[in-house]
C-alpha cells in the first residue's frame, strides 16, 4: 500500500494538504475537504457520498457491516472498498448488537445519524471522510419497541418505518428532505427490506409489502425463513443484503439455498441487476449492508 500527499484545490479550501491510500484500483480519500456531494482531487471526482441511502449510483466503495460478518462475506466486500465494522452494543440484545441498521441511519449524502452509544465511535472513523455525524436522541435499550429508533428503510424518495418510535431527530432529517413517509407496523423495517432500487424492494412482511405497493413501489412477498439469525428461528431477507453497486445487489451467503431463490433471481434479474453471492453458505442476517460512499 502506497502513502502520499497531494494538494487539493476547492471553491472552498486553496491549497488544502491531504493524506491519500491508494488502494489497487480506486482511490479513498481521509480528507475533511468536501465540495458539495463530492469529494475532489485537482477538481477531478474520486469519491462522493451517496445520496440515495441504500441506493449506490456507481460502484460503492465504503460499506459498514456487522463485524461478526463472516469472514468469507468480508474478505470479497474489501476487495471492493473500506470496511467500517460495527462496535457492539450493550444496550440491546446479543443478537442485533451489532447490526449496523440497528445504531446507525444514513438519511442521505453526508449526514449519519446514530445511537448515542455508538456516536463517538462512528464520529471517529467517519468524520475523517468528510461526514456529518449526528448523535440521535433515543437510546436504545433492551426490547422492541425500544431498539428500532434507527431502522428506517429508505426506498428512493420514501422513508418506511413505524414512525412512532423513530428517533426524533431521525424524523426531523425525514421531513426536512421530503422523503414521502410510509408508515408501517414493523418497526424492524430496515431489516425486513431488501432494497433493489429506487422503486423496489423484496420483503417476507405482509404488511411494509401492502403499503409500498400502495405507494407505487414494486415489491416481492417472499416466504418467511431460510436466513439464520443466532438465537431466532430466522432473519430477515433486509438484514442479509445490500447494494454494492449500481447493477448488483449482494446477499451475505448464498442466495440459491432459498426456497425462494428463482422467484427472488427473477425479480432481481427484471430490475437489471446483478446477483452476489458473498459466501457459499446459508443467508445470514447481519444488519444489512450499508454502502456510504461510492466512486
Amino acid at each position: 500500500m502506497k502513502h502520499f500527499k497531494l494538494k487539493l484545490k476547492t471553491k472552498q479550501y486553496s491549497k488544502e494538504t491531504i493524506n491519500i491510500k491508494h488502494l489497487k484500483f480506486y482511490i479513498i480519500i481521509n480528507c475533511r475537504a468536501t465540495y458539495g456531494s463530492a469529494i475532489f482531487i485537482s477538481g477531478v471526482r474520486v469519491l462522493k457520498f451517496i445520496d440515495c441511502p441504500s441506493v449506490p449510483e456507481g460502484n460503492a466503495r465504503m460499506f459498514i457491516i456487522d463485524s461478526r460478518t463472516p469472514i468469507e462475506a468480508k474478505n470479497m466486500l474489501a476487495q471492493r472498498g473500506v470496511l467500517i465494522e460495527t462496535s457492539l452494543s450493550k444496550n440491546t440484545y446479543p443478537a442485533i448488537s451489532g447490526h449496523p441498521d440497528i445504531s446507525v441511519c444514513h438519511v442521505g449524502g453526508k449526514y449519519v445519524v446514530t445511537a448515542p452509544d455508538a456516536f463517538e465511535y462512528y464520529k471517529a472513523l467517519l468524520s475523517k471522510y468528510g461526514f456529518d455525524v449526528i448523535c440521535g436522541r433515543s437510546e436504545l435499550l433492551y426490547s422492541y419497541p425500544n431498539n428500532i429508533q434507527y431502522n428506517v428503510a429508505f426506498v428512493g424518495k420514501h422513508a418506511i418505518h413505524n414512525f412512532r418510535h423513530t428517533d426524533s431527530l431521525v424524523l426531523e432529517h425525514i421531513q426536512k428532505q421530503g422523503y414521502v413517509m410510509i408508515d408501517v407496523k414493523q418497526g424492524y423495517s430496515k431489516c425486513s427490506t431488501c432494497v433493489i432500487d429506487d422503486a423496489a424492494i423484496i420483503t417476507s412482511d405482509g404488511g411494509i409489502h401492502r403499503a409500498a405497493t400502495d405507494f407505487g413501489i414494486e415489491s416481492l412477498l417472499i416466504e418467511k425463513g431460510g436466513i439464520s439469525l443466532d438465537g431466532f428461528e430466522y432473519g430477515f431477507i433486509g438484514g442479509c443484503t445490500g447494494l454494492i453497486s449500481k447493477d448488483e445487489i449482494a446477499f451475505i451467503g448464498d442466495v440459491t439455498k432459498h426456497s425462494c431463490y428463482f422467484r427472488i433471481r427473477e425479480f432481481v434479474e427484471k430490475r437489471g441487476k446483478k446477483i452476489v453471492n458473498l459466501g457459499d453458505f446459508k443467508l445470514a442476517d447481519c444488519g444489512s449492508i450499508i454502502p456510504l460512499l461510492e466512486g
